[in-house]
């Protein structure tokens, strides 16, 4: 079995916990164009589980020029795109979330938790906790020899790729809240 990397980030959020947690579940499309790298998401299923609880599946759409240079003579557009399983927890704040490539399904694994907690000076702490397998041997017309040493770039980009930079997803909302500010 191989390592997974974990990942943790923190970074805040210049507006409420519901209103980042509405804005994330339900305004992924107009948030897009704030996110460095992200060409479009798209939600094409939700489901109402219960009083708070819903569960959305978003297409998420990256750049070429966000892949790694030494990377990008192997990466294909469609390998650029991701579904993103959501399972939200308004009632404690949370989000379940787990990645999948959208086509080529076992070039990685990634799950985790978003967490949202109010910041102490206004605002919202967003917490990302995660891990992420990645297996470059599996990417079409990557030599085995080679995908073993650019594990580590594939790796850190899928990482910096599917989170949208991380913490460009706590700057992308800022921008995004501001620019409705001034509407």
């Amino acid at each position: 079995m191989e390592e997974r990397m974990k990942f943790r980030f923190e970074e805040k959020v210049n507006e409420s916990v519901e209103k980042v947690i509405a804005t994330l579940r339900d305004g992924m499309k107009d948030i897009a164009p704030f996110l460095d790298g992200i060409k479009s998401i798209e939600t094409i299923e939700r489901k109402e589980k219960g009083p708070g609880e819903s569960y959305l599946l978003n297409i998420w759409q990256a750049t070429i020029g966000s892949a790694p240079s030494v990377a990008r003579p192997f990466i294909t557009e469609k390998m650029l795109r991701w579904k993103d399983h959501a399972d939200w927890d308004e009632n404690n704040k949370c989000v379940k979330w787990r990645l999948e490539p959208y086509s080529f399904g076992n070039l990685f694994d990634c799950g985790g938790v978003n967490s949202f907690k109010p910041h102490p000076e206004g605002g919202t702490i967003l917490i990302i906790d995660g891990t992420l397998n990645i297996y470059p041997d599996k990417v079409p017309g990557m030599p085995k020899f080679l995908a073993k040493s650019v594990k580590p770039q594939i790796e850190a980009f899928i990482v910096n790729m599917i989170t949208p930079n991380l913490k460009g997803l706590a700057e992308g909302l800022n921008k995004y809240f501001k620019k409705m500010e001034t509407r």
